[in-house]
């Protein structure tokens, strides 16, 4: 990330306007920050050159995103970055800015989404999943928001049903490793432990995400233990310590959080 840096840097101080650029640039600093606050400055500078400037640019993958023009895609851009730093009001903003101008667009709707669902407002957040659905059947993240919203919601038994579904659809865990995981986290909340340990144990099989998530919870109960050199690693899900330390979490209603 560092050398790409330099390199990216070293075209803006000789041509300044060049958004596709900065807008690379962007999420270079958030490889290198781990953060988004110097990503989101380069967004709020392409954004400040004016629609008028931006929106002819052409970039990669416009007609698979429903047809925004290179403003609209900066402004969903910074909107992610905006959400993963906390500043849900002006996310919001951004997320109905892309709504009132793409209500075609499922992207827009998921972002909103994922806003409200980090101020916990689950029935909202389902709302706007479902209404992205709606425009997209297929889409990924509205499937998994709803999914989430359903289990923020304690609606259990729908989350099993919903994500059962989806599972039928698209049985490889290497692909529907969210979908195990939801599933997994409601059925251990209907206490069905045997169909719990299933699922999770799909999914962090599956998914390294989804495994270091499920062993910090774990570790952090008590129930497993893991080398300082390992921590954040992937855990061996084949392993006996996994296996055992996952059994007694399927019985305590407290190790897993959702």
């Amino acid at each position: 990330c560092d050398e790409t840096r330099i390199a990216y840097e070293s075209i803006l101080s000789r041509f300044h306007s060049h958004h596709i650029t900065r807008n690379a640039l962007a999420s270079v600093y958030q490889c290198i920050d781990g953060n988004s606050s110097r990503e989101i400055a380069e967004y709020d500078k392409i954004i400040a050159a004016g629609r008028a400037e931006v929106a002819p640019i052409m970039y990669y993958g416009r007609n698979g995103d429903g047809g925004y023009d290179f403003f609209a895609n900066v402004r969903a851009s910074r909107a992610d970055a905006l959400r993963s730093e906390r500043r849900y009001s002006e996310a919001m903003s951004d997320a109905e800015w892309l709504i009132s101008q793409y209500p075609g667009s499922a992207r827009g709707y998921v972002i909103r989404a994922t806003v409200h669902d980090g101020l916990h407002d689950s029935i909202r957040a389902l709302e706007d999943s479902e209404q992205a659905l709606a425009i997209a059947p297929y889409h990924h993240s509205a499937r998994f928001h709803k999914l989430w919203a359903l289990l923020h919601l304690k609606r259990y038994e729908d989350a099993v049903s919903y994500a059962s579904w989806l599972v039928a659809k698209n049985p490889d865990p290497s692909y529907a490793y969210d979908y195990y995981y939801v599933r997994g986290l409601a059925q251990y909340r209907l206490g069905r432990g045997e169909e719990a340990l299933h699922d999770i144990l799909t999914a962090a099989a599956a998914d390294e995400f989804s495994n270091r998530r499920i062993t910090t919870q774990m570790r952090q109960s008590g129930y497993l233990e893991v080398a300082p050199n390992a921590l954040g690693k992937p855990f061996d899900v084949t392993s006996k310590a996994f296996h055992n330390a996952l059994e007694a979490c399927m019985i305590d209603p407290e190790c897993i959080r959702i």
